[in-house]
């Protein structure tokens, strides 16, 4: 793809930064040999795990959650297949790299939550909890072995006790208004088909 194609589709819909991930990913991509993309993985896991992290993260802003099926969106975004199924031999994002992003996205997360109780946002750190609660008891699900994920899981247990202190000092201190209630990504979903 060149870079005016990326131009005029960054100014849709693509942030600069996924267009220039994508661009630089498709050039990677025509360096690696045919069936050889596991034997020079690791040169390039950790950028393809920030460019993939990049993705889910800008589509959490603009959902205001966490979307259900992000691959298709990661897929379109980055130009490269996700491999779902194990057994892509070329160039490919690895589900691995996928939870990574995810993983990432709860660390961002808890810092977002103490980052908007300075500035006054007392309602996002209460729906920042269920969010990440929510992915923390998806990665509970995973038989996951002594490796990077596993490791790096351990840390959002740590998030998740940050996030819920911020919201314990929120509601202790009545700074959450309870009549008004948080939204569920349903409830979420349905004012923004009524507003379009």
């Amino acid at each position: 793809m060149s870079s005016t194609q990326c131009q005029t589709k960054s100014n849709t819909r693509k942030s600069q930064r996924t267009c220039v991930a994508q661009e630089h990913i498709q050039v990677l991509a025509k360096l690696i040999p045919p069936h050889e993309f596991y034997r020079y993985n690791d040169l390039w896991s950790r950028t393809t795990q920030q460019a993939v992290y990049l993705v889910v993260f800008e589509s959490y802003l603009e959902n205001n959650g966490i979307v259900d099926n992000i691959i298709p969106k990661i897929e379109s975004s980055l130009g490269v297949k996700v491999d779902i199924h194990n057994n892509l031999n070329e160039f490919h994002i690895q589900l691995e790299d996928i939870l990574h992003a995810y993983i990432s996205l709860v660390n961002e997360l808890s810092r977002l939550a103490v980052n908007c109780v300075t500035v006054g946002d007392y309602d996002r750190p209460l729906l920042i909890s269920k969010h990440v609660k929510d992915l923390s008891s998806g990665f509970q699900l995973l038989n996951l072995k002594n490796d990077a994920i596993r490791k790096r899981f351990d840390s959002i247990k740590y998030d998740v006790k940050k996030i819920e202190e911020v919201v314990y000092d929120i509601t202790l201190r009545g700074l959450h208004n309870p009549n008004k209630r948080v939204l569920s990504d349903d409830d979420h979903q349905e004012v923004k088909n009524k507003k379009a």
